[in-house]
């Protein structure tokens, strides 16, 4: 991923499954959440509707379902193969406002 993941707290992959997001890989501290149902969390919302979120303050985001207590913004962006939303990105830094500058919001796979 760019740019360099050294610049965030935790970065996951999910793939999108029937009723939920099933991580498939990471970058960062061990995570105690590997799935979301549909709907549960801006990760399970993502990947259900394909919907871009970007959140400045995680305590402020009443969707927001805590994995990591450093976690203070988070970027969810879905991935779309051949028109088919099949996964999201889990970005997610230690620092409030972090990930909300446009350049910090582009990823390349």
């Amino acid at each position: 991923l760019e740019p360099i993941a050294d610049q965030y707290y935790w970065i996951g992959i999910y793939r999108r499954e029937v009723d939920r997001a099933k991580r498939v890989t990471y970058l960062g501290p061990v995570p105690p959440c590997h799935e979301f149902a549909f709907g549960t969390g801006n990760v399970g919302a993502a990947a259900e509707h394909g919907l871009r979120k970007v959140v400045a303050d995680v305590s402020q985001d009443e969707q927001y379902s805590q994995c990591f207590v450093a976690v203070q913004s988070e970027c969810i962006e879905p991935v779309y193969y051949e028109n088919k939303l099949v996964g999201v990105i889990d970005v997610e830094s230690d620092q409030a406002g972090f990930l909300m500058k446009p350049s910090r919001q582009k990823f390349k796979i």
